[in-house]
């Protein structure tokens, strides 16, 4: 059992890039958090890794919702919620690259 963790880098963008829960998958209620003042330096440093399964992005900004509707290419992305894509049959779910086997729910899963 692994309880729900948040591991905070606030911001040691060094050491976070570097740790070992940012060099795998993490199959549990971890979380990893560095902060950002600057939006593109955040979608720099996710461009510059495989693409992630899911994407997520708390934020009231429209300037910055649409930077990351449009510069972050993941499985499935979310604004202001989190497992939305999961609750709609229709939509596609999975993963891209080394994290999944492509889509499934609705007509994608053919």
């Amino acid at each position: 059992y692994v309880p729900p963790t948040i591991i905070n880098f606030r911001t040691d963008k060094q050491r976070f890039a570097a740790a070992k829960v940012m060099q795998m998958e993490i199959f549990g209620p971890v979380i990893p958090v560095c902060y950002y003042n600057d939006v593109s330096e955040c979608v720099d440093f996710i461009r510059s890794r495989p693409s992630p399964l899911a994407s997520y992005l708390f934020s009231s900004d429209p300037t910055m919702k649409e930077t990351f509707k449009h510069s972050i290419h993941s499985g499935s992305q979310a604004i202001n919620d989190t497992m939305v894509q999961l609750s709609v049959e229709d939509l596609p779910f999975g993963g891209t690259g080394a994290s999944g086997f492509g889509s499934y729910h609705g007509k994608y899963s053919f």
